[in-house]
């Protein structure tokens, strides 16, 4: 953590602090702290003078430093620079560790080729080399994409620039499911101006970081296409892979995710379908797998369950009360306990229906119940259901987390039988809330949740 009075690191989640500043100069407020992708005890810092609890002084200066020993040493490396000014941020490329990115007060950008020896100016096409702040709050004027090819930087009064960084850009999210005894790759790419022109899918049996030296599996000659399918694989064999873009004049991002390892062991999920639930009732269905070597472990690979609804891992159970409506599509991944654990993937629909509501054969609830709102999550409207079995004075009230009271929905005396009441928050701001309802006989609460 960077202060107005050097480093400090913490050791046990930030629960107590220690200066970490050996060999950083006095009375330096550190803006930025970034790491070395490929070897963490490399670290990179900036700053700016932090005397006077960090308004500074005249005549001040601030400094870049590096430390090779996870942060027990730091020295200075700020040739090339001018020191009497303010260093905002500093990032290390995410694919070439070498390269480093300095944004300064008053001289814009800089880069290093040379992890840091020698900084040079890189502001071609910056028109306003002012970088924007806001006082002290400086930490967001320099950032990477989410693809960590394209870096902006916001200006003061200009607007955010941007430079890619990556020549070409690298695919997304790649990912593997063993369907039919093959392994299936799909990603993500957007080809957003038509410059590329297709992939090259790279396979090993041994991991790798880089597919320079490897011969492509395939090449795909459409960005459009996003899947890759390997028939050609060896049950128990693990198997890495890599997919790179190619751009229209052939050249090829070799800046790469490795997926791995993936195996075909004869694992596989032999549920054929989820059974479908409503909401307010509990729901309960146990996974089935066969091959590989039991115990099996379940996980939630992707997809978003119902709230109110948990995969408990070691036994492969879908169990809880869901507390929304809908279509959920999620992928279910299993794998043995092994050392080196084999996998496989199946996606399925798991959908939640309106509540049903049971009477007897005289038309009349049963029982004193608050069924859960619809839909839920909501917003900003929903619908509240109760039954009541007989006559009786009936309140249902809103309450917040702190158990304030926010609105009282109902008042007065019902008679027996079902009830609902539309309930409209968009006066409140979007959380978790509890609605009760207050019977002669019986008190039951249940929550919502409003998303805005």
């Amino acid at each position: 953590s960077g202060t107005y009075n050097g480093l400090n690191r913490s050791l046990n989640f930030g629960e107590s602090w220690e200066m970490w500043d050996n060999g950083i100069p006095d009375e330096q407020w550190v803006f930025s702290i970034d790491f070395d992708p490929l070897n963490p005890d490399i670290m990179y810092a900036c700053s700016k003078n932090g005397e006077n609890e960090g308004t500074g002084r005249k005549g001040f200066r601030g400094t870049v430093l590096k430390s090779t020993n996870g942060g027990e040493s730091w020295f200075e490396i700020v040739n090339g620079l001018d020191i009497d000014q303010e260093f905002y941020k500093i990032i290390v490329d995410k694919f070439d560790n070498k390269k480093i990115y300095l944004a300064s007060q008053n001289d814009g950008m800089f880069i290093s080729k040379d992890a840091g020896a020698t900084w040079v100016a890189w502001n071609e096409g910056l028109t306003n080399k002012t970088p924007g702040t806001n006082g002290n709050n400086v930490t967001k004027m320099l950032t990477l994409s989410a693809d960590k090819s394209i870096l902006y930087f916001g200006s003061a009064g200009r607007g955010v620039y941007r430079r890619m960084i990556s020549p070409t850009l690298p695919v997304n999210n790649l990912g593997a499911n063993l369907e039919n005894g093959a392994v299936v790759l799909k990603w993500e790419f957007d080809d957003i101006n038509s410059n590329f022109g297709g992939y090259n899918v790279y396979r090993s049996k041994t991991p790798f970081t880089n597919p320079e030296g490897l011969s492509p599996l395939s090449s795909i000659n459409s960005a459009a296409v996003k899947t890759f399918t390997d028939n050609n694989i060896e049950s128990g064999v693990q198997y890495y892979y890599a997919v790179t873009t190619k751009d229209n004049q052939g050249f090829e991002n070799m800046h790469v995710f490795v997926l791995g390892p993936v195996v075909n062991a004869g694992v596989s999920i032999t549920t054929a379908q989820l059974p479908s639930g409503r909401i307010g009732e509990k729901y309960y269905y146990k996974l089935e797998g066969s091959g590989g070597v039991a115990p099996y472990k379940w996980d939630l690979s992707d997809g978003v369950l119902p709230l109110g609804i948990d995969l408990y891992k070691p036994t492969g159970e879908i169990k809880g009360v869901p507390e929304a409506v809908g279509e959920f599509n999620i992928t279910i991944k299993v794998e043995d306990l092994q050392s080196s654990p084999y996998h496989a993937s199946k996606q399925f629909l798991l959908k939640i229906d309106s509540p049903t509501y049971i009477v007897e054969s005289n038309g009349l609830p049963t029982e004193y119940k608050l069924f859960q709102n619809y839909p839920n999550p909501f917003n900003p409207a929903t619908t509240i259901v109760y039954e009541l079995p007989e006559h009786s004075n009936v309140v249902l009230k809103i309450f917040d987390v702190l158990g304030n009271e926010i609105e009282k929905l109902v008042d007065e005396h019902k008679p027996a039988g079902r009830h609902s009441v539309n309930y409209d928050a968009g006066n409140l701001a979007s959380g978790v809330y509890y609605y009760q309802l207050i019977t002669d006989k019986k008190v039951i609460t249940n929550k919502f949740v409003l998303i805005k």
